[in-house]
């Protein structure tokens, strides 16, 4: 019995895997796209008013590492080390998801691609 467990949790390790590496790519181009223009228009208004930029720094961090964070947070849910864990009836904390911010990234994500599948369309015919 622990030997099919243990095949039916690399299975669903492998499988989220491979949809994260398609889905969070699609999702992580147009994410640092956007915060690298937002960064290059806050560093010119910086430049020109001398304001405070502190801020930037971890926004950008997180638009840069959000595809690994896909990653790490799929091996910390389905990883080895997390198998022999027990499961609690539900004492963990739960955060709401921000659906309307999903919804946007989403929306983001589509514009984005399918803007670039025009270009890219209209370059080649």
């Amino acid at each position: 019995m622990d030997q099919a467990m243990n095949f039916i949790w690399s299975a669903a390790l492998y499988v989220n895997l491979a949809i994260w590496s398609v889905i969070g790519f699609l999702c992580w181009i147009p994410l640092l796209f956007r915060s690298t223009a937002a960064l290059s228009a806050a560093i010119m208004v910086s430049t020109l008013t001398q304001a405070d930029t502190s801020h930037l720094r971890t926004s950008y961090e997180n638009a840069v590492n959000f595809y690994s964070r896909g990653f790490q947070t799929i091996f910390n849910i389905l990883g080895p080390q997390t198998r022999h864990l027990q499961q609690s009836a539900g004492n963990a904390p739960r955060t709401a998801i921000q659906w309307d911010r999903v919804l946007v990234e989403f929306l983001w994500s589509s514009l984005f691609w399918a803007t670039f599948l025009f270009g890219v369309w209209r370059l080649f015919s």
